[in-house]
């Protein structure tokens, strides 16, 4: 094996005993073997530290880091700049990978010359996955796109369009090349919608990417995911922050790519937004809710409204900023 791997998994550990270990055993079950794992044990107070202890103790390409509780974004920076392999993946310790994952991904990205290789997840309990984690797949067979506009193929929206498409900004749903985004930091001012914002800037530098619609990540529903406890306003103000962080990279972008990032980002992004407002129980809640949309209505970004749902969004934003 090469002193250099050539895939770096860069793992967020918070409070994870409870999954942690079928997380790293989906890892040490990889029919590609050059790989290294970047533990990050991000202030965690349960038993994750023991169970990281262990598996570092069984397999010297497992390194661990303890660090104080600063976030995932910070977390992930800091495992960015730990990471030696040519290409990075990202997991989150509570979801699992198919035993195929790296050795499929890095065929493709070798074969195509790619920056990122994008790949479909599987949302189920884990006692459903079974099924899907022995079905091995003849890397010569799999079909698979390649784009140099990947704006082109994703978006935010739940449904609709090719069968192509790449739907939501999940960071684990690819493989990336090291050299494209080792200067693309996260954002350590978010906690919510952070993998998207940065995908985003990812995008933007228009990167060559191989799509396949194999099931290669499986991610697991985990009622205590920050997602899943979120706060409503903190809702609300992360993603109008993540939406102006994106909207001042896209202002510099060209007219069609500037119109897709509207379309397939901005608009899916802003009508959640806007429905949580409403579900907000105090008037001080609703009156920094009121200013962060009011903020967003001056950014130039509430524009072109194609669809019914964007367009009552658009009406909705109108009256909360003439309050």
């Amino acid at each position: 094996m090469n002193t250099v791997p050539k895939i770096s998994i860069i793992i967020p550990v918070y409070k994870a005993e409870a999954f942690l270990n079928r997380c790293l055993d989906s890892v040490l079950a990889q029919t590609f073997q050059d790989f290294e794992v970047i533990c990050l044990n991000d202030g965690s107070t349960d038993n994750s530290w023991k169970i990281l202890e262990k598996y570092a103790r069984l397999d010297k390409r497992i390194t661990i880091i303890n660090k104080d509780n600063t976030g995932v974004s910070d977390t992930r920076n800091i495992g960015l700049q730990q990471a030696s392999g040519d290409y990075i993946l990202f997991m989150d310790s509570d979801d699992c990978i198919h035993p195929q994952t790296l050795e499929i991904t890095y065929f493709l990205a070798h074969k195509h010359n790619a920056d990122l290789v994008y790949y479909r997840y599987i949302a189920k309990d884990y006692t459903e996955i079974g099924q899907y984690l022995s079905n091995m797949f003849d890397k010569n067979k799999i079909k698979s796109r390649v784009v140099d506009n990947v704006l082109e193929y994703a978006t935010e929206k739940n449904h609709g369009g090719s069968s192509w498409k790449i739907r939501h900004g999940f960071i684990w749903a690819y493989l990336f090349k090291k050299s494209f985004i080792q200067n693309v930091k996260f954002s350590t001012n978010l906690k919510i919608g952070e993998d998207l914002v940065w995908l985003l800037k990812v995008l933007y530098k228009k990167p060559v990417v191989v799509l396949t619609k194999l099931p290669l990540y499986f991610y697991i529903p985990n009622s205590n995911s920050a997602l899943n406890r979120m706060n409503k306003l903190l809702y609300i103000q992360d993603m109008i922050a993540g939406l102006l962080e994106t909207w001042h990279v896209f202002q510099n972008a060209d007219k069609y790519d500037k119109k897709l990032y509207i379309r397939e980002f901005a608009w899916p992004v802003m009508i959640p937004i806007v429905r949580n407002i409403k579900h907000l129980q105090s008037e001080s809640d609703k009156i920094i809710a009121k200013k962060a949309v009011q903020k967003l209505y001056q950014s130039g970004l509430v524009v072109n409204p194609r669809t019914f749902k964007a367009l009552k969004c658009y009406f909705r934003i109108k009256r909360l900023v003439k309050k």
